[in-house]
């Protein structure tokens, strides 16, 4: 007898079902701080075999022995929990026994190992499958970046900027004006930027953008100074004014210059053809203005000349010097019939001016937007109105339009989407934008300018409205059709019958008109 039950035992052991593994463990993607799960599911499990979890690839290289079947090996609280737990599903056939991991960090991505112990085998031929645990992190830029750079005048530069994250990030370098970049474009993808020949006009603020598409991204902002010598440029070049009329006429200068410049203004002797230095007198004032618009090494100059005469009209010049040279802006000042600019007594502000604000527009999808430009004194000067898109963080600014010349060509339902009319008044002009089929990427701001060829563009008039487009959701109603129920007929059979009726009409009109 005892025999027979050794053998039926040995037998037993031997045809036994063997443990597997029957389906793969899907990848988890999670964000720090999440909760991950990882499913193993197993067949055919007794008694003495036991299913592990373990991780594969750990700080220190050795595998961390998670769990066996239900029971945690690893004593670690977070957040006042354990940081992992196994639960067991299904019935004694088939079983998912499910490793949870809380409180996520970077150090727990890696390879998870589902694996079968039996102890009568070698390890090698236990069943095991193992699933990937990737852990998003959100951008972080190296802080070890300097924040300022001062060159010279036509040095080379090159910026860096260095990001981790998972996974890797874009890396995107911007000007923060939101200018065009020395090398040209608004963007400049890549850790590293360099500028060769760098401009005075490159100078400023440039940021580099991380992003992997796990908020929040990521920024970080260098200031470039560059040395160079003075940059002149007149506010307006031709200056006109009656004389003999106690009227005054007023030059105006911008200067950029690092370090700071030595600005004197000069009259050109007619007869002699020399420049004569100018004083501040009671002829002429010289006066420094303050415009918080302009950056630290722009300077704004300006000569009033007071009760023009005959003798006062003629080249004058705006001449500024420090280390690096010597630059100057050339005036012309003219006779005219009548009293000019914003102090006469009769004729008053002549500047082109934007006189109301541009009303709000809210719409909804797919209609048509309406913003309206009012100007004055437009046709007195070489002056243009331009529509401009402001840009965003995301997308460049688009120029729109120059008066009624549209510069998008772009087609929606058979239309162009943008047109811009102009309307008279007896007041000035009226420059409407029309936007049609909008969509959400058409709401913003919008802003009116105007563009002068002789002034400054910190000093061109300008205003912005904003359109709102709306994403409409109709609500439906609980019967629709042809046959419902009670109620009126729907719309659309009532359109069919005025069609039908409305055909008809056509036809009767034809034949009566062929029987005359």
């Amino acid at each position: 007898m005892l025999t027979a039950v050794v053998l039926l035992s040995i037998i037993c052991s031997v045809f036994a079902a063997r443990p597997e593994i029957v389906d793969d463990i899907l990848p988890e993607v999670k964000k720090l701080g999440q909760t991950a799960y990882l499913n193993c599911s197993v067949i055919n499990l007794q008694s003495p075999a036991q299913l592990q979890w373990i991780k594969k690839n750990t700080s220190s290289g050795e595998p961390l022995h998670i769990s066996s079947d239900e029971t945690i090996r690893i004593d670690e609280i977070v957040e006042g929990q354990k940081k992992y737990d196994v639960v067991k599903y299904g019935n004694t056939n088939r079983l998912m026994y499910q490793l949870i991991v809380r409180s996520l960090t970077e150090t727990d991505a890696g390879n998870y190992t589902c694996q079968i112990y039996l102890p009568n085998q070698n390890y090698k031929e236990w069943p095991q499958k193992w699933g990937v645990l990737t852990i998003q992190v959100a951008p972080t830029i190296k802080d070890d970046n300097v924040t300022s750079i001062t060159v010279q005048e036509g040095q080379n530069i090159t910026l860096t900027c260095e990001a981790n994250g998972n996974p890797a990030p874009n890396i995107t370098w911007k000007r923060g004006d939101r200018f065009p970049l020395p090398n040209g474009g608004f963007q400049q993808r890549g850790g590293i930027y360099k500028v060769n020949h760098i401009n005075a006009t490159d100078r400023g603020q440039f940021v580099c953008f991380a992003d992997n598409n796990v908020k929040p991204p990521a920024s970080y902002r260098v200031q470039i100074e560059v040395k160079f010598a003075p940059y002149c440029s007149a506010v307006q070049d031709t200056v006109g004014q009656a004389q003999n009329r106690s009227f005054h006429a007023k030059l105006e200068c911008l200067v950029a210059a690092n370090p700071r410049a030595q600005v004197i203004w000069y009259k050109e002797n007619k007869a002699t053809q020399q420049k004569e230095q100018i004083q501040d007198n009671d002829k002429y004032r010289l006066e420094q203005q303050d415009d918080q618009r302009l950056k630290v090494d722009e300077k704004w100059y300006t000569l009033e000349i007071k009760n023009v005469q005959g003798n006062d009209y003629g080249a004058y010049y705006c001449t500024a010097k420090n280390e690096h040279g010597e630059n100057q802006a050339q005036f012309q000042l003219f006779e005219t019939m009548e009293c000019q600019g914003q102090n006469c007594p009769s004729v008053g502000a002549s500047r082109p001016e934007i006189v109301h604000d541009i009303l709000s527009e809210v719409k909804t999808i797919g209609q048509t937007a309406y913003l309206n430009c009012s100007t004055i004194n437009l046709l007195h000067y070489r002056a243009k109105m331009h529509w401009i898109k402001q840009a965003t963080l995301t997308s460049p600014q688009k120029n729109l339009s120059s008066d009624e010349t549209v510069h998008i060509d772009e087609v929606v339902e058979g239309q162009m989407k943008y047109k811009v009319v102009k309307y008279i008044s007896n007041y000035g002009e009226i420059y409407q934008l029309i936007i049609r089929s909008l969509t959400e990427t058409d709401a913003g701001n919008y802003t009116c300018q105007i563009y002068q060829p002789n002034w400054y563009h910190y000093k061109w008039p300008k205003t912005t409205g904003v359109l709102t487009v709306q994403i409409y959701i109709s609500e439906t109603p609980k019967c629709e059709g042809q046959n419902c129920p009670t109620g009126k007929a729907s719309s659309t059979y009532q359109v069919s019958i005025v069609t039908f009726i409305f055909g008809l009409t056509i036809i009767f009109s034809i034949r009566n008109c062929f029987k005359r």
